[in-house]
């Protein structure tokens, strides 16, 4: 391929870029910086199809029209990227933005009356109308770009932000190779056509340059801009479709599917950004909801902590207290009367109460931060755990005038692997609760193998029983039913919530029935056989 043929080829596909990458700008936001890419966009696409143009036409005459009329691009190129980059850092340089505009204005009129077709003198050096050209770009265009470059530099060295050092090093490395490009592209203007190279060269160097910067320095969406140069990629290929068609029609009738193209894609693009938005912000809330839930992870730890500390501390003092009261009460050699022993009793059993509720909290705590230790034992025995309870219990339903029913299989129930003394507590719990909440009755302890190799064990009473509403809260912490009080005051719900847990531990269910309030109430528990 002949040289002028690459370069037709390099500089057109520069051209479409840039016009890709402007219509993509076009459904941004307007602001400021936005407006500034559009337009150093389009003077570097109308550059390039300036050359293109150019490397293509076989009339002379058009041929010097299209290469000059490009150059009206490059004209006010250094001057809009100032602009852009001092925008870009936030930096107020309005009198140097303003002053190079003027000149850019007052040269580009000059350069358009000196345009003659066939003799473009303001190309000859050697001629005043050179000079002035000259003059200008070495003054305003080189000029500009050095303060592009200066401007960068010092904010690279202001900059305590590691990240934002590096992405404006980055900007600086390709900006100075772009005004380098575009200074060696100068030469030809007077025919030295091997440094075309250079002008294509930077036309891409500014493609990247934008992409890098608009993701980087967050001025867009990478998600939206990809959908927003997709869509600009095929308006851009209509676009070009307009300037092939022959006849008026074609044109007019492409300039109409344009127009609707154009339309649905804006709607198109506001409701992917509507979607993109939605979803960021989801992701935001998302990682604030983590680091949320971390910190009450930390905070529920720290509070488990605590009460394991306190409670192991509480769990001293009543234990004494027990101590001092069974011997105060039991000792033959102390002569008291019946009122000093019922005295001793309440305190002594609202005492047991203390210590049941401290061992529950510690419980919860274990339970929570995962320090519970199960001593899980092969062969362990629930009959014999039923029949021990049933002797320390029975009395105490009888004194309540409750009768007391034991209901065990002839057939040996097997063993199973359990923590006898947390399985022990659970039933006992759940023995002291029926017997605290039956005004009048019986208790049944029943023990069953069933079909589907489990062991359950059953506590029925004919007391208070539990209504519909509250069995869907029963084993949570804190749940107490409704009227509890009215029959035993003092609990807080924790026994049977750690009972769960305990349970569920050794992969096992336990779950609760009644028929209603005053209609009684029976808690099941299954363990696995094997």
């Amino acid at each position: 391929m002949e040289l002028s043929n690459l370069l037709a080829v390099l500089y057109f596909a520069g051209g479409i870029f840039m016009v890709v990458l402007a219509v993509a700008f076009l459904f941004e936001e307007v602001k400021k910086i936005n407006l500034i890419s559009l337009a150093i966009l389009f003077l570097s696409g109308w550059w390039s199809f300036g050359y293109y143009l150019w490397l293509t036409t076989k009339l002379h005459s058009f041929t010097d029209i299209s290469f000059g009329v490009s150059n009206l691009g490059l004209i006010f190129g250094a001057v809009t990227y100032y602009f852009w980059i001092t925008v870009l850092l936030d930096k107020k340089r309005k009198t140097l933005v303003y002053s190079g505009y003027l000149a850019a204005i007052i040269f580009s009129l000059f350069y358009i009356f000196n345009l003659k077709a066939g003799n473009l003198e303001i190309f000859d050096w050697s001629s005043w109308s050179g000079a002035i050209f000259a003059s200008y770009f070495i003054l305003v265009h080189i000029g500009f770009y050095v303060l592009t470059i200066t401007e960068l530099i010092d904010s690279i060295l202001s900059s305590r932000d590691k990240e934002v050092k590096f992405i404006d090093r980055n900007i600086l490395l390709i900006s100075s190779l772009i005004a380098i490009l575009e200074i060696f592209s100068l030469p030809a203007l007077y025919g030295t056509e091997y440094f075309l190279y250079s002008g294509v060269t930077a036309v891409f160097l500014i493609f990247y340059l934008f992409i890098y910067a608009s993701i980087k320095k967050k001025l867009i969406d990478i998600k939206i801009f990809f959908a927003q140069t997709l869509i600009g990629l095929i308006l851009t290929v209509n676009i070009a479709e307009i300037f092939f068609s022959k006849t008026f029609i074609g044109v007019a009738y492409r300039l109409v599917m344009l127009l609707f193209l154009f339309i649905f894609a804006n709607l198109l693009i506001k409701k992917y950004k509507q979607d993109v938005l939605q979803k960021n912000e989801l992701e935001k809330m998302g990682k604030k909801l983590e680091a949320n839930n971390r910190k009450l992870k930390e905070l529920d730890n720290a509070k488990n902590e605590f009460i394991s500390i306190a409670a192991h501390q509480l769990r001293t003092p009543p234990t004494v207290i027990k101590g001092y009261l069974a011997l105060a009460k039991e000792d033959p050699n102390n002569n008291l009367d019946a009122e000093t022993r019922d005295s001793l009793s309440r305190a002594f059993t609202s005492n047991e109460r203390l210590i049941e509720l401290v061992e529950d909290i510690l419980n919860i705590s274990r339970i929570e931060s995962g320090k519970m230790q199960y001593d899980i034992q092969p062969n362990q025995s629930c009959e014999k755990i039923i029949r021990d309870l049933t002797e320390t219990f029975e009395i105490k339903a009888r004194d309540k005038g409750l009768e007391f029913k034991l209901e065990i299989p002839k057939d040996k129930v097997p063993d199973i692997s359990m923590d006898s003394g947390k399985i022990r507590e659970v039933i006992s719990n759940l023995i002291d609760n029926a017997i605290k909440y039956t005004l009048k009755g019986f208790i049944t302890l029943r023990l069953i193998k069933t079909d589907y190799n489990m062991v359950r064990i059953e506590i029925s009473d004919t007391g208070m029983g539990i209504s519909e509403n509250e069995m869907g809260n029963l084993f949570k912490k804190f749940s107490r039913g409704s009227n509890a009080d009215q029959l035993a005051t003092g609990g807080i719900g924790l026994g049977i919530y750690v009972g769960r847990k305990i349970i569920e531990a050794h992969k096992g269910k336990i779950w609760a029935q009644s028929a209603g309030a005053e209609k009684g109430s029976t808690f099941i528990i299954e363990l696995p056989i094997g």
